[in-house]
């Protein structure tokens, strides 16, 4: 997968003071960030994103005293339609709108078949060359 100028830069600075030997992202106690989809959700109720209807049952309170509760996302970081999968759909879609070829995108994203690429695309209209400066405007905010 091929990354924008901008992030291989940061990776590179973090590399010079890496917070683990081994991991590149860790957690509050140094250990392997293993809850991407779970800060991912945290991140979107913060930001205002969350939909408010989502309901699901979470346990809460330690050992003994954990009971379950209902919540839904307009209060806890749970909603639904936050899926790291997503973030992955995005990044196809925006190279292609910023003129990434689609077969390169394909090879990307491993896929073995154009129709399962083109599952993924929001706008199939704009196709085109100069892969790395238009990666670069993709991962532009």
């Amino acid at each position: 997968m091929p990354l924008t100028t901008e992030l291989v830069e940061l990776l590179k600075e973090r590399k010079k003071n890496p917070p683990h030997r081994r991991w590149v992202f860790v957690n509050k106690d140094g250990d392997a960030e293993g809850h991407f989809l779970r800060k991912f959700k945290a991140i979107a109720k913060r930001a205002g994103l969350n939909c408010g209807n989502c309901k699901t049952t979470i346990k809460q309170g330690k050992y003994h005293l954990r009971k379950t509760t209902e919540v839904t996302c307009a209060t806890s970081p749970v909603c639904e339609k936050h899926h790291l999968h997503r973030l992955r759909k995005t990044c196809a879609t925006r190279w292609l709108r910023n003129g990434v070829n689609l077969m390169d995108i394909k090879t990307w994203l491993g896929h073995k078949s154009l129709e399962t690429t083109e599952l993924y695309l929001s706008d199939t209209k704009h196709i085109g060359s100069e892969m790395q400066a238009n990666i670069d405007k993709a991962g532009t905010y």
